[in-house]
This record gives C-alpha cells, structure tokens and sequence, in this order.
C-alpha cells in the first residue's frame, strides 16, 4: 500500500508501529470481549510488518497464531521482526485472504486489521475466512472510516479539504475509505451471525499530543502534493495550521477506529 501511495516505506512502518499502540490497549480488550482467549488457533489476515502479530501473541500465549501476508517484502520483515519478539508458537505464510492456503473449519479466532479496507471485493474475502473458521468460530474486522474526521482542539479546518482529497485518492487506486460503516454489512452478507461492532477511540488526553502527531503529521500529504492532488496553497496552509495547532495551549487529538465481530 505504501509503494501504491508512493509512501516511504520507513516512515510508514514508523507510522503504522506508533498507530498500533494507540489503539492497542481497547483493541485487545474488545477482542477478548468478542470472545478471544488463550489457547486458541488465530489467524491474522494481512499480518504486515508483524507488529499486531507480536501483540496477539500475548494474549494467546499458549495458543498459535497463522499470518497470512500477500506482500513478500512484509513476510520477509515480519518474519525477522517476529524473531526477536515472540518466542510462543507462530508462523507467517505468504498469501491472499482470496485463497487462504489452510484446510476448511482450521481455526478458533481470525482478524483482520486495517486490511478490508483495501479488498476489491470485501465479501469475497469474509468468505473465504468464513470456511476457514471452525464452526462458532469469529472473525474481527477492524478499519478505520475516512468520512468520520478526526477531533481537534483548537479546531483545524485547513485539514478537512486534505482529508476529503485523501479519500477521493484512496478510491482511485481501489480502496475503500468508508469501510468502516460497511463492517456490519460485509460480515452480515457474507453469512456470518451473532453481529457485534465497537467503536475504540485514541486521543492525546492519555497518549499525549506528541505520541499522536504521526498521524497528522503533514510530511503524510507530500505524495499527494506531489502528485497535484492537493494544491501547494492547500499543503502550506495545512502545514501551518498543524504548526499553530502543536503550539497552542494543551491541544487535544481525537480519532475512532471501529471493530465487527461475526459468528460462523
């Protein structure tokens, strides 16, 4: 996704590894309130770099873990990243959520973060994990949507012309910037039950402004810029409003992510 966007890859993986902790603490309590627990098979969908891997391997220290990754260069990072993280049982296979290279009713518990987001065809993938689940089994999808902005204070309004430029661009290439208000449908449609969604909110009251600038931080709209998406005018504006934002007297950064559950 970063060389589709022509994202520096350091910086986006430095980018995604901070994401990953600022929402980590109430991910992982709602996934245990979907029902995950120690001792299961999970599999992860779109394991990436490893970091959520390494996290899921806490909390199923007795049980194991399958990442399936279609990117070689992330399995190849996961792979030496995992090495010197997580000693409980794992492996990181090379893959598409099309074709998940496993026998039918495998395993306990599947998630997939920040990765629907990104399928051409959603219900397809929700298949296909589906016959993969033993029955009673479930699958967590988790995305962000790009059409609930982020809360600041003091407001910034310069950024709500890059975030609908962003959403236009991410479309372009096949994304899906609103996946996370079609979590529910896409479980739904492709047979699961017992349906759950919540919503996890990270902010800079606990994590601090600075922990949370990564996400904001207006170096993310270059590609953009450079690519005439977004205007000079409107990137030295939105660069200058970040600037007045982290100067100003305690400001405050708000985002929400959302998580489905579905049962086979």
């Amino acid at each position: 996704v970063a060389q589709e966007q022509h994202i520096d890859l350091t910086s986006e993986l430095n980018r995604l590894h901070n994401q990953v902790h600022l929402t980590w603490e109430k991910e992982a309590r709602n996934l245990i309130q979907f029902g995950l627990r120690d001792g299961m098979s999970v599999l992860e969908i779109g394991s990436g770099p490893g970091f959520v891997t390494e996290l899921l391997a806490k909390l199923v220290s007795n049980g194991s873990i399958t990442g399936v990754e279609i990117d070689p260069k992330l399995v190849e990072y996961s792979t030496s990243y995992l090495q010197q993280k997580v000693s409980s049982k794992y492996r990181i296979v090379q893959g598409s959520v099309m074709d998940i290279p496993v026998a039918d009713n495998t395993f306990d518990f599947a998630v997939a973060r920040l990765v629907f987001e990104h399928l051409p065809d959603q219900i397809a993938a929700a298949k296909e994990v589906l016959r993969v689940l033993k029955p009673g089994g479930k699958l967590i999808l988790t995305d962000f949507d790009f059409g609930i902005p982020p809360v600041s204070y003091p407001p910034i309004p310069e950024a709500d012309p890059i975030r609908e430029k962003s959403m236009h661009a991410f479309a372009a290439i096949g994304g899906d910037p609103i996946a996370g208000r079609r979590l529910w449908y896409m479980l739904k449609a492709a047979g699961f039950q017992n349906l759950d969604l919540e919503a996890v909110a990270f902010h800079s009251g606990k994590q601090g402004i600075n922990s949370c600038y990564p996400q904001f931080d207006p170096d993310r709209v270059l590609p953009l810029l450079n690519e005439g998406v977004v205007s000079t005018e409107e990137y030295h504006s939105f660069r200058e409003a970040i600037e007045r934002f982290m100067s100003s007297e305690d400001p405050f950064f708000l985002r929400v992510i959302l998580m489905a559950c579905g049962e086979k």
